[in-house]
């Protein structure tokens, strides 16, 4: 192998571990987000009123927090645009309360 076929092999060797690199570092930058948003649609009044009440007092009795929960998920939603294909919002054992284009009521597993 002559010097200059040696030299553009470490060069693009040297390029691709520095791609490499910054799409880690753009990904971890996306996650970070995504999480900090999650986080933020979690702690919304109408998610937190949702679920406490379904756990609490039961499906009948849950029905208006639940409205009001849909209506906040199809606001959001409107906002985000085609951002998310969709927004979902479970219990704490993972069953679907309240999801914008799946059955409700499942758990993700069961979901097919």
């Amino acid at each position: 192998m002559n010097k200059t076929t040696k030299a553009l092999k470490e060069i693009s060797g040297d390029r691709a571990i520095h791609i490499a690199k910054n799409l880690a570092e753009m990904t971890q930058i996306l996650l970070t987000e995504e999480e900090k948003l999650a986080a933020s649609l979690s702690r919304t009044n109408a998610v937190v009123k949702a679920v406490t009440e379904l756990e609490e007092k039961g499906p009948e009795k849950a029905k208006e927090a639940v409205a009001v929960l849909d209506r906040e998920l199809a606001a959001i939603k409107k906002r985000l645009g085609d951002q998310y294909e969709t927004l979902s919002v479970t219990d704490s054992k993972g069953k679907v309360i309240k999801e914008s284009i799946s059955q409700v009521g499942l758990t993700f597993k069961q979901q097919k």
